[in-house]
């Protein structure tokens, strides 16, 4: 089925900076959160238990994005597409239906330096900028609706972003500029979810496990990435712009929620409601997992686990909390010795 550019590009966003977890949309009215969870320790209400077994998913493989060698200087040709950023010009032209030619068109003219080639693996491609350290440009396939970084969370400093128009036809474009050069050189790639609802990354297509809602409301689903010991999740298959470290031994979660004035009143810090999900992944040996969550909390789809790859299984829990709240959750599992003491997740 063709893909209708105007509309891929009009789907394509690209951040200006990271999102700010505590970003107030919609007037300030509403309040979206997410949060990276660990466990830590302390003591809130509400149980439920869940046990669940494992299978083995599809083993994913790695391919190191290397540049392979280029010339150093070319022109633009009626095939570039150029991509603006921090004062320079990005240069993304198909040298061949696997290979991409990224470079860097000098200021005031028609010539491109720098010139970069890498091989497109699972349709996507990518360099650090010879020459500008902190720059990544990359390409990856155009039927996303929307897709995230494989590198902040590697990362401590800030960056800016700007995507580009289509090139050969097939693949979006992207460029990064990074405050901190080893930022840069730590970037692994995308996370998109395309027009069927499957999760593919640098690897190509991820395991994912799907929670749906008891009372309407998006369902959420759960991705890994084993080769790169990353995990993550989209709510309504819109991409999360965080990822996680897959853990080594107890489960650990992350926060979806929106905090909202029902009626359109009050102080939102004070009288808002948050409503959302707690969503992780627990290894084999701790699949076995117990839920707690701040008293006068309202669970409204129970804590669930589902086998997610051979490894792990996924967890997820829906809650409403009461006005003024800021709902957390704590975490236990059963162990050959017993259970675990009350972890409570920090945000």
């Amino acid at each position: 089925m063709p893909t209708d550019l105007t509309d891929v590009l009009e789907r394509t966003s690209a951040p200006v900076m990271h999102i700010d977890p505590y970003a107030v949309v919609s007037g300030g009215r509403r309040r979206r959160l997410r949060r990276r969870l660990t466990t830590g320790g302390a003591a809130l209400g509400v149980a439920a238990v869940v046990a669940a077994g494992l299978v083995v998913g599809p083993e994913l493989t790695r391919d190191a994005q290397r540049p392979t060698p280029a010339a150093s200087t070319g022109t633009l040709t009626s095939s570039t597409v150029t991509v603006p950023l921090k004062g320079d010009r990005y240069s993304y032209r198909l040298a061949s239906p696997t290979v991409v030619e990224f470079g860097r068109v000098k200021q005031g003219t028609r010539q491109v330096v720098d010139l970069q080639r890498a091989t497109i693996v699972n349709g996507q491609a990518w360099v650090q900028a010879k020459n500008r350290p902190g720059v990544v440009l990359g390409i990856l396939p155009a039927t996303f609706g929307r897709a995230d970084d494989l590198a902040a969370s590697a990362g401590s400093g800030a960056w800016e972003g700007a995507d580009g128009r289509v090139v050969g036809r097939m693949y979006a474009t992207y460029a990064r500029v990074y405050d901190v050069p080893a930022d840069a050189a730590r970037f692994r790639g995308r996370i998109y979810a395309d027009e069927g609802g499957r999760v593919h990354g640098p690897g190509g297509e991820l395991p994912t496990v799907e929670f749906r809602p008891h009372a309407g409301g998006d369902p959420v689903t759960v991705w890994a990435n084993s080769t790169d010991g990353l995990y993550g999740y989209l709510v309504g298959g819109d991409p999360s712009p965080t990822s996680a470290a897959l853990p080594e031994s107890g489960p650990v979660a992350q926060q979806q929620a929106m905090v909202s004035l029902p009626d359109g009143r009050g102080d939102i810090d004070t009288d808002g409601v948050e409503q959302g999900w707690f969503v992780g992944v627990a290894p084999k040996a701790a699949s076995t997992l117990e839920a707690r969550l701040t008293d006068g909390t309202t669970i409204l789809t129970p804590l669930t686990t589902k086998p997610l790859d051979g490894d792990y299984s996924a967890f997820a829990v829906e809650y409403r909390g009461a006005p003024g709240q800021q709902v957390r959750l704590m975490l236990r599992y059963r162990t050959p010795q017993g259970w675990t003491q009350w972890r409570q997740a920090a945000n």
